[in-house]
């Protein structure tokens, strides 16, 4: 599913663009000189990142945790609905070695 769709995805994707923006801004300020037009919104988000950061570390590690658990989750739904599968394979017979002529 695009990130576009799911807002879990696309506040992870908007948290890591501004981390991503703040440390180039960081690293090469000379970059994210222009205030306005196509770069102007990756000045801005390096904006949030400075002003903000306290709440955007919190932001990101609050989305670190659930998709962490909501990792978890599928693994577990995953492995319940594969159950079937693993006991109707241990029912089946034997492979016999030799091969019939």
């Amino acid at each position: 599913m695009s990130a576009l769709f799911n807002f879990h995805s696309f506040l992870t994707v908007v948290l890591l663009g501004i981390c991503a923006c703040t440390y180039v801004k960081m690293q090469f300020p000379a970059l994210l000189e222009q205030r306005t037009g196509f770069r102007g919104v990756f000045w801005k988000a390096a904006r949030i990142g400075e002003r903000l950061s306290p709440w955007v570390a919190v932001g990101s590690f609050a989305m670190g945790v659930l998709q962490q658990k909501i990792h978890l989750t599928d693994i577990s739904t995953a492995g319940s609905s594969l159950l079937p599968l693993v006991v109707a394979a241990s029912t089946l017979p034997p492979a016999s070695d030799s091969v019939p002529q």
